[in-house]
């Protein structure tokens, strides 16, 4: 989900893009544009992402990728990015009017919009009310990840999510021993936005939690 529509439109064509690419690297057939049925769950962030029990949701290809990294990407991606999409919506505010209780197993807030101001703090993507939200559509077991450039945020973060009783803390290096290292990594450093803060030097603080069971 995505609610400005410049970004919508860019997502669309990226994924439309890709689709294309994907299927001539295997001499299949994609199609020529997106059905209304392409829908992703993301947020007005900078990036956050959900994933649900058969689609990948929100994923981000940017036009400064070189045309041969682009090839070697798409030859190697199985399903031909057939289970991405996106849809223009505010998911901070209709989130559960697009997912049923325990759909998600995993959902993502990558470098979300830090909201500096105090009065703005409200705003900001991780706060109790939308902790509850994502508790409902999070199943059993599933995953929080975040990761952000500023340490403020990463605390505050952190802080609501320890708080909030149906999320516990799960150290990285518990994850890597669990297989999920490459998750991990892609959420460091796959997005734009992550290879900018790389570019420029600056540090990235990352925190995982699991779902736990509801309360009897």
């Amino acid at each position: 989900m995505e609610i400005r529509a410049q970004v919508t439109q860019y997502v669309k064509d990226r994924i439309l893009a890709s689709r294309v690419a994907a299927a001539e690297s295997t001499g299949s057939s994609a199609p020529s544009q997106l059905g209304e049925e392409d829908t992703v769950m993301a947020s007005p962030t900078r990036e956050a992402t959900a994933i649900s029990s058969e689609d990948a949701a929100g994923t981000s290809i940017h036009a400064t990728a070189s045309k041969s990294s682009k090839s070697n990407l798409l030859a190697g991606t199985p399903g031909g990015f057939q289970n991405i999409s996106v849809l223009r919506t505010n998911a901070m505010k209709f989130l559960p009017n697009h997912f049923h209780k325990a759909q998600l197993h995993t959902l993502f807030f990558l470098f979300p919009d830090p909201h500096f101001k105090a009065r703005k703090h409200k705003a900001r993507i991780i706060s109790p009310t939308l902790l509850a939200e994502y508790a409902y559509v999070l199943r059993e077991g599933g995953l929080i990840y975040t990761v952000t450039d500023v340490w403020d945020l990463h605390a505050w973060m952190v802080e609501h999510l320890v708080n909030f009783k149906l999320f516990k803390r799960v150290e990285e290096s518990k994850l890597r021993e669990d297989g999920k290292g490459d998750i991990i990594d892609a959420a460091l450093r796959g997005t734009e936005e992550g290879r900018k803060v790389e570019r420029n030097g600056g540090q990235k603080w990352f925190a995982a939690f699991v779902r736990v069971a509801d309360e009897e």
